[in-house]
């Protein structure tokens, strides 16, 4: 049985670095680990992916723990997408470098990306997968602003292509970016280092926040952040 939540909401949360959580804390993330997830991390051979395995998992249960108040669990379908079995939550994992976000939402499938900034042949990665349309506005663009550009974009493109369940592939990316859906609310945000994209097909907002590591219970603290939508 799936129970509907008793609070709805749209969360997209970031975690910006875990190389700089407490031992104490990366342990509590290990310990929350259930069954299937600790035979997953099992064969994850360095240690930091396992530490970015169970951190993601745990930010999630956290935070939908603290906002909805109910316990959950997370699961894979055939295809890698995370979900929630026994609440009507959907939800969306991503990581970049040493960077992490979640995202779960009452309302509608929801899809989030995060990439760290660096840097890449921007112009050959614009010709080999974004849409005609996409590579002549990118060609028009003064060098200064290419590198957000393209994040933002690339990050866009990525939700959209969870939220459908598409998966990431050039298929995917070379689609020209459709925001343009009746009933589609996109976040996109570039700061400090990195840009995020989330997406979900709904009009109520996406709440983002940052999240800081406690050493004790509730064990992560969340700040509002202010993001520009489109």
């Amino acid at each position: 049985m799936i129970n509907k939540p008793a609070i709805n909401c749209a969360s997209a949360i970031i975690f910006e670095d875990i190389t700089k959580s407490s031992d104490t804390f990366l342990k509590k993330c290990l310990e929350s680990l259930d069954g299937s997830e600790i035979n997953r991390v099992a064969k994850i051979k360095k240690i930091e992916k396992q530490q970015q395995f169970a951190v993601s998992r745990f930010l999630m249960k956290q935070t939908v723990k603290q906002k909805l108040a109910v316990p959950i669990t997370i699961n894979l379908l055939p295809t890698g997408k995370p979900y929630i079995p026994e609440w009507l939550i959907f939800c969306s994992i991503s990581h970049s470098g040493n960077s992490i976000a979640v995202a779960f939402s009452t309302y509608s499938d929801i899809g989030i990306d995060i990439e760290i900034h660096r840097k890449r042949n921007f112009e050959k990665l614009v010709k080999n997968y974004f849409h005609p349309n996409e590579i002549e506005t990118f060609n028009a663009l003064e060098e200064s602003n290419t590198l957000v550009w393209f994040y933002t974009h690339w990050t866009l493109k990525e939700a959209m292509a969870k939220i459908k369940g598409e998966g990431i592939s050039q298929y995917s990316l070379s689609k020209r970016t459709n925001t343009t859906y009746k009933l589609l609310e996109q976040m996109c945000i570039s700061r400090n280092n990195y840009s995020l994209s989330c997406v979900h097909y709904s009009k109520h907002p996406i709440q983002l926040e940052i999240a800081t590591p406690l050493d004790s219970a509730p064990w992560i603290e969340l700040t509002n952040v202010t993001s520009n939508v489109g």
